[in-house]
């Protein structure tokens, strides 16, 4: 995600992409903007009696000259509000597959986040390979949330946590990062997973399934229309407290996490949730040291996220060791509602979304008030159509504890201590 008046981050990703093999073989960048400006209806009118401001794809026209990378797609930028690239995002996977076809994942970044490339081609090259070119898998950094339906637009509960605590904030209320309290979510679906904003991939299947989806549509649509009668918003919490019928469209990963759950759902499909191997939130915390750890994390990190600036850009090419040789990935997937691989994946009991227009309908007239369908919400079993991926995750300290405590244990018949030991060494070799 672009935007067209910072032409500098899209140098700084050109010359970042350069430094990798896969780049062109397969592995395309693309830069996407919105193809108009955000206009308010006040400025609009005065600018139907004056010149007409330059759009994107003229103000651009010869950058678009130079590099073959700029897609224009059916957003605005400059949207008033914390929800900046929420109509680009949309359009991008309603029109990825239709744009792009023949591609087996397509991946969206901010163009502030710099992807190791080699790293993610291995990454979703062995997803690819242990569940299928056509499976329908949705992949990044994951977080939880709840999210208000009825065009609402507002995530409830939620973040980095496990599954559990954010179905708790649904059902019994949660607590604000200040401090502040906040009740529970009525009209909120969820919990469900969804892909931090920093990098999302969806296999085609995936995007597919989504870009079909009538709902998502008209999620989108209806989006469009609050962003032009809504009120300007910066803060996030002055956003939140609009009215429900002017809220807009502000959790743009959040909101396609949602999209994404429900879809799904909405089409009896299956679909793999899977995390990414590593990342950084920062350039600060690359290879802060010489350790162990800090070499284990900089070899499985797909992303750094945040990199503004140009001093920043130089950390993370004096700091992040790119050649550092991807380690083995052997993608594990088990039932959603099993402990996953750490606290933040699986563990995933119990789920709900608007109801279907028959038991909605049966809902309404049982109590005999009226009551929109998308009001009414039901149960769902997460693991009947979602499936909980993760890697093999040793990090070193964990590793040397346990080869010592299995070099320490008394040798028994059937437990041949030294081969354990011996075997335990050469998984983390590969």
């Amino acid at each position: 995600m672009s935007t067209p008046l910072n032409p500098r981050l899209r140098m700084q990703w050109r010359e970042w992409r350069a430094l990798f093999n896969r780049t062109g073989a397969g592995f395309d960048v693309k830069f996407v903007l919105g193809n108009e400006f955000y206009v308010p209806a006040r400025r609009l009118r005065r600018q139907q009696q004056q010149v007409r401001e330059p759009q994107p794809p003229e103000l651009l026209k010869e950058e678009g000259l130079k590099a073959s990378d700029l897609q224009f797609v059916d957003g605005r930028e400059r949207l008033p509000h914390v929800g900046k690239v929420t109509e680009k995002s949309a359009a991008f996977w309603l029109s990825a597959v239709r744009m792009h076809p023949g591609y087996d994942f397509y991946c969206k970044a901010d163009d502030d986040t710099l992807v190791h490339v080699d790293r993610l081609h291995a990454v979703l090259g062995e997803i690819r390979r242990s569940r299928g070119k056509d499976a329908a898998t949705y992949i990044g950094h994951i977080k939880w949330r709840g999210w208000n339906v009825g065009h609402r637009f507002q995530a409830c509960g939620g973040g980095w946590g496990p599954a559990r605590k954010t179905g708790d904030d649904i059902a019994l209320g949660g607590v604000l990062p200040g401090g502040k309290s906040y009740p529970p979510c009525p009209h909120a679906a969820g919990p469900y997973p969804y892909m931090s904003g920093g990098m999302v991939c969806m296999s085609r299947a995936m995007a597919g399934l989504l870009a079909a989806d009538a709902a998502f549509n008209d999620f989108v649509k209806v989006a469009k229309q609050r962003n032009s009668a809504g009120v300007p918003c910066r803060v996030p919490q002055t956003c939140a407290a609009q009215p429900n019928e002017a809220h807009m469209w502000h959790h743009e990963d959040a909101g396609m996490g949602f999209n994404v759950f429900r879809a799904v759902i909405a089409a009896n499909a299956t679909a793999a949730i899977v995390p990414i191997p590593g990342h950084f939130n920062d350039a600060g915390i690359i290879e802060r040291t010489r350790s162990a750890h800090d070499a284990y994390w900089s070899a499985r990190a797909v992303f750094v996220h945040g990199i503004k600036g140009a001093l920043q850009y130089q950390a993370v090419r004096a700091k992040w060791k790119l050649t550092r040789p991807t380690p083995y990935l052997g993608l594990r997937c088990y039932r959603c509602k099993q402990p996953g691989i750490n606290m933040h994946h699986g563990d995933w009991q119990w789920a709900r979304l608007p109801c279907p227009a028959s038991i909605a309908g049966n809902a309404c007239a049982t109590d005999g008030a009226a009551c929109p369908e998308q009001e009414q919400l039901c149960p769902v079993d997460p693991s009947a159509h979602f499936t909980c991926c993760g890697w093999p995750w040793i990090v070193p300290e964990l590793r040397d504890l346990i080869v010592e405590v299995l070099r320490k244990a008394p040798e028994r018949a059937g437990y041949p201590t030294k081969g354990l030991v011996g075997e335990q060494i050469n998984i983390e070799r590969k």
